[in-house]
């Protein structure tokens, strides 16, 4: 029994990313991409390029002999959106997730401890207590339209509703 080797970290996505790399660059696709596993035979790079078109990773001319189902040539012409995912060069579900696991550990680092907080002194003088602001003892405020009682503020009310009465009165006389 043959054993099956794995191929996806070390061919192809190492030629994904450097046909997305050569895409966002300007550089030539089919060059970067015969340049990312520089080891693999040419045959073996064809077999790749294909798999990796059939599979929707990237918009390439793919010419079968028709004799034995042999590639005959190649050409990359571009990565697809799944190429730009799967590279990282696009969000994906597991970038994302990737992305918030390392912001989550980064505010856990920039947070203090809190068992060493608590076993830290704490420092001398006021507490935060004290320096709390304090509510005023009567129900009077500095600002204009205050009333002392209940009655003073209908009797006001009353006012404003006379007044917005006439108004609307002396609209309707003209």
């Amino acid at each position: 029994m043959t054993e099956v080797v794995p191929t996806w970290q070390t061919i192809d996505l190492p030629i994904l990313r450097a046909i997305v790399a050569a895409e966002q660059n300007g550089r030539n696709v089919n060059e970067a991409a015969r340049g990312a596993v520089p080891s693999l035979e040419h045959g073996r790079f064809k077999k790749h390029i294909r798999l990796l078109k059939q599979d929707g990773y990237l918009t390439a001319e793919v010419c079968l002999n028709a004799s034995n189902g042999i590639v005959a040539s190649d050409r990359v012409l571009s990565a697809s959106p799944k190429a730009y995912s799967v590279t990282g060069a696009w969000p994906n579900a597991e970038t994302v997730l990737r992305d918030l696991l390392l912001a989550l550990q980064a505010a856990e680092q920039a947070e203090p401890n809190a068992e060493s907080a608590a076993r830290s002194p704490r420092p001398s003088g006021p507490s935060d207590h004290s320096r709390a602001r304090r509510r005023p003892t009567s129900r009077r405020r500095s600002y204009p339209n205050t009333w002392d009682s209940d009655a003073e503020y209908r009797e006001d009310l009353g006012d404003s509703q006379r007044c917005v009465r006439s108004q609307t009165s002396s609209v309707s006389n003209h």
